[in-house]
C-alpha cells in the first residue's frame, strides 16, 4: 500500500489511491492472482480503522482458502488507469473476533 501512495509523487501516471481513512467502499471487481494467474475476484477494498489496514471480501479457488494464503491484488484499471499488484492474505471472517458475544459461562 505504501508504493500505491508513493506512485502518486512520482512522474507520470498512477494508479488511483483508495479513500482513506473513512472512504466509502469502492465497488469493483478487483483480480486475485497467485503468481501470473487470476484465482478469483476481490468485490471491493476499504480501509479498516480498527485493523489499520485495507480489507476486502473476496472470492478465490477453494484450495486457495486457508488462512495466511498469499496471494495478490491487481489494483486500477477503473477508467483505463495504471495499475500496481498488491499483496494480500487470505484471512477467515469475521475480520475482528467479537468478545462481547462469547458465552463466558463456558469453559475453554
Amino acid at each position: 500500500m505504501a508504493q500505491l501512495y508513493a506512485e502518486l509523487f512520482r512522474d507520470g501516471p498512477s494508479p488511483p489511491p483508495p479513500d482513506l481513512p473513512y472512504g466509502q467502499m469502492r465497488i469493483s471487481f478487483l483480480r486475485i492472482m497467485l503468481g501470473n494467474e487470476q484465482v478469483g475476484w476481490a468485490s471491493g477494498a476499504t480501509y479498516s480503522p480498527s485493523l489499520r489496514r485495507m480489507i476486502s471480501l473476496g472470492r478465490i479457488n477453494a484450495e486457495l482458502k486457508e488462512p495466511g494464503t498469499d496471494v495478490s491484488v491487481i489494483w486500477g484499471n477503473f477508467a483505463d488507469e495504471p495499475t500496481m499488484k498488491i499483496g494480500a492474505k487470505v484471512h477467515e471472517l469475521p475480520f475482528i473476533k467479537r468478545r462481547r458475544r462469547d458465552d463466558l459461562a463456558q469453559s475453554n
